[in-house]
């Protein structure tokens, strides 16, 4: 399991405190999906997140208690609403329309 060099705040997830305990730990007391369970579901668990999102903090990359396991698909949902956006929500107020050609009802289908 490799890390982004481009982000400083991933070294973490290769030091063996996560690879050879923080994680497996984490597992073992919750080896199902968290945001699963909260919908009724019962998925295996594959990946541990930080709730609080850690942004380097040592403390909070570091406490149990800031872990949740989750499955693939929840952990990817989670991961891809954090990512910042990449266009303006602005709106163009004489016509309504989002000013910014990289907002996606600007994008061109086809």
């Amino acid at each position: 399991m490799g890390y982004d060099k481009r982000r400083p705040n991933d070294a973490f997830y290769s030091t063996r405190q996560w690879r050879d305990r923080l994680r497996p730990l984490q597992l073992s007391k919750q080896p199902l999906c968290a945001h699963c369970i909260d919908r009724g579901e019962i998925t295996l668990a594959m990946d541990v997140d930080h709730k609080i999102p850690h942004n380097g903090n040592y403390w909070l990359q570091r406490d149990p208690d800031n872990l949740q396991s989750l499955c693939k698909a929840c952990h990817t949902r989670k991961t891809r609403g954090k990512a910042p956006k990449t266009y303006s929500e602005r709106v163009d107020p004489a016509t309504g329309y989002m000013v910014d050609p990289r907002h996606p009802t600007n994008r061109k289908t086809g």
